[in-house]
């Protein structure tokens, strides 16, 4: 049977992958949503908020990370950015979410 991950290994690959995370330009990343409260089942994806460098936000580079989280977790991963949260439930996102944070 399926183990599923818990919040904290998530964030601790997040940390052990920070010199990856880097070549993607990644400033910081954090955990919100269900694995962050423990409310996942199998079937949950990973949501996961993201900055990137100014000068690394191209749309390839963006897939290029949201595929490497998904192949590091073995399950879909719903990357978003600030600038792409919804104003009625990026506030609450904002105020929920953990962060690893990338920057040197």
């Amino acid at each position: 049977m399926e183990r599923l991950i818990t919040k904290s290994e998530i964030l601790h690959n997040l940390q052990d992958k920070r010199q990856d995370l880097l070549v993607f330009g990644v400033l910081e990343i954090g955990l919100f949503g269900s694995f962050l409260t423990n409310n996942a089942n199998l079937d949950s994806d990973i949501d996961l908020l993201v900055d990137i460098k100014k000068d690394r936000k191209t749309f390839k580079n963006f897939m290029s990370l949201n595929y490497f989280l998904e192949n590091l977790f073995g399950r879909k991963v719903d990357l978003v950015t600030k600038q792409s949260l919804s104003p009625f439930i990026g506030p609450h996102i904002l105020n929920s979410v953990e962060y690893v944070t990338f920057s040197s």
